[in-house]
């Protein structure tokens, strides 16, 4: 049985204007399908561009696509090999280590070890591995920027072009503090890419991955820029990183993230991932800093950075608190070092860096890396809050010396980081943890820095070098996630233990630790 609504009579006003548009339509002569399907990509792709932008000037995604894909090519490098007899398998790939974030060894898995080029039947030959990647070529005669990581410790470099033509490279210099390297071939007619201002990009504007991702040249992949100034990650020295959701994939290393006008804004770098493939979270190195490194490594043979002569660290709530900041924003100076830029200018330890050149300071990790790659010689001008009094301090920055210089200048031990729990001291890995404590690249979590002697900890086990994974199953990446995870088990259960998820060396293990032994 069908049941009929109650009509309700419409407004003469509205139903005449609805008789009228009706009548409209059916006297306007339809337009072709291809036609109609046209009108509707240039509205919508006025809307992604915004009303004000000439629909005339605009190029689909297919277009940008067409014109950068020729400018990417794939790198196919010739490693040598440090390994022993465990570490063998297919998974042994550092490239592919680096995306999966697994450690070095054997892949248990899997008994065959084809991959390794029966380097095992060659006791007398030196053992080596093929990785891929991908390059963007900056200049129609041969230069070609890639990451250092896909080059780095190669016996042969071969770039593969769009058209099917072959060259071997020669890695004119790599710098693997912002995992950067520069390539050349021999040859005059290449494509290169149009350069863009990563500075200028807005989070939310649509880009394009293109690459070689497991091998496969000419792919596009479609994401918005989902963040900027990314640091902390530990995967090199100096990061200020576009975050992105295109989908980047082993192999998309050292390829070309390009914005809508088809100009290279990024160089891919890296992924966050646990399965191996991608998730929403991968990383490339801006334009900005890229071209920089590229510039120094092609006209001087080196990387030539701004230094300062600080010891730099982050504002944590409780810092804040302690040293009456309203925000955890800036860079906190904890060392001047000795006949630096810094002491001639007169910056003291204590002083927080909350302005570079008019710019408010976010993060001490960008900040450290916009030093770096100021050029020595230029003037900054640094806004800094003294006991909670604002100043101004210019600074001529001076060249970075070695780190052999550096470490007889620096004055003061190590930091510790944070007692979280009782006996234990922890920090968020980064790259300078990664070197001291010799943890895998691309580790992330928090490490142990100091263990008290005959603290609980210590005798249940831990040590400095450990690296903290998981509280109760809750994954933690920072000191911040740690101290939530231990508030919040304390509140759930007083007497309950902590089970810690702990990485050591190239194993994990569970570790058990008292209520009582957490941080009151």
């Amino acid at each position: 049985m069908f049941r009929i609504r109650e009509r309700r009579a419409l407004p003469v006003t509205i139903l005449g204007a609805a008789l009228l548009a009706a009548a409209l339509l059916l006297l306007r002569p339809s337009a072709p399908a291809g036609q109609a399907a046209a009108a509707t990509h240039e509205s919508a792709t006025s809307a992604l561009r915004g009303a004000d932008t000439p629909v005339k000037d605009l190029a689909t995604i297919a277009d940008v696509a067409e014109a950068v894909v020729p400018s990417v090519v794939n790198v196919s490098s010739e490693k040598r090999v440090h390994m022993d007899s465990g570490q063998l398998g297919p998974f042994n790939d550092p490239l592919l280590r680096r995306f999966f974030q697994m450690p070095p060894g054997r892949d248990d898995n899997n008994d065959n070890d084809d991959n390794n080029d029966n380097n095992d039947n060659n006791p007398g030959r030196e053992p080596t591995e093929q990785s891929l990647g991908s390059g963007v070529i900056i200049s129609a005669d041969g230069y070609i920027l890639t990451n250092n990581h896909v080059v780095s410790d190669s016996k042969e470099v071969t770039v593969s072009l769009k058209d099917g033509r072959n060259f071997v490279a020669k890695v004119i210099g790599a710098d693997e503090a912002s995992d950067v390297a520069l390539l050349k071939v021999d040859a005059k007619d290449l494509t290169p890419i149009k350069v863009g201002d990563s500075d200028a990009m807005r989070i939310g504007e649509v880009v394009l991955a293109v690459g070689s991702p497991f091998g496969l040249q000419e792919s596009v992949s479609m994401g918005i820029v989902s963040a900027r100034g990314r640091a902390g990650t530990g995967l090199v020295d100096y990061e200020d990183f576009i975050q992105t959701d295109a989908a980047i994939n082993p192999g998309n290393s050292g390829g070309a993230l390009v914005n809508l006008r088809g100009e290279m804004i990024g160089v891919n770098s890296a992924i966050v991932t646990r399965s191996g493939g991608s998730q929403g979270v991968g990383f490339a190195i801006p334009s900005k800093l890229a071209v920089k490194v590229m510039e120094d490594l092609r006209d001087k043979g080196k990387v030539v950075r701004g230094w300062l002569g600080v010891s730099i660290q982050g504002i944590n709530p409780s810092l804040a608190r302690t040293l009456k900041l309203q925000t955890t924003n800036g860079a906190l100076v904890g060392d001047v070092v000795k006949d630096s830029p810094a002491e001639a200018a007169g910056l003291k330890r204590g002083d927080v860096i909350v302005g570079l050149d008019g710019k408010k300071v976010d993060s001490y990790a960008v900040f450290r890396t916009e030093i770096a790659h100021t050029s020595p010689g230029s003037r900054v001008n640094l806004d800094v809050l003294r006991e909670g009094r604002p100043r101004q301090i210019e600074v001529k920055l001076g060249e970075l010396p070695s780190e052999q210089a550096l470490a007889r200048a620096s004055r003061g031990a190590p930091d510790q980081g944070e007692a979280v729990l009782d006996g234990v001291n922890v920090q968020t890995i980064n790259s300078d943890l990664t070197r001291r404590f010799e943890l895998p690249r691309g580790a992330s979590g928090v490490v142990v820095t100091q263990v008290a002697p005959h603290s609980a900890a210590s005798r249940a086990g831990l040590r400095a070098g450990d690296v903290i994974l998981e509280v109760n199953h809750d994954a933690v990446s920072t000191v911040r996630n740690l101290q939530e995870a231990v508030d919040r088990s304390a509140k759930e259960d007083a007497e309950a233990s902590l089970l810690l998820l702990v990485q050591r060396g190239n194993g994990t293990f569970y570790m058990a630790l008292e209520q009582s032994q957490k941080k009151k």
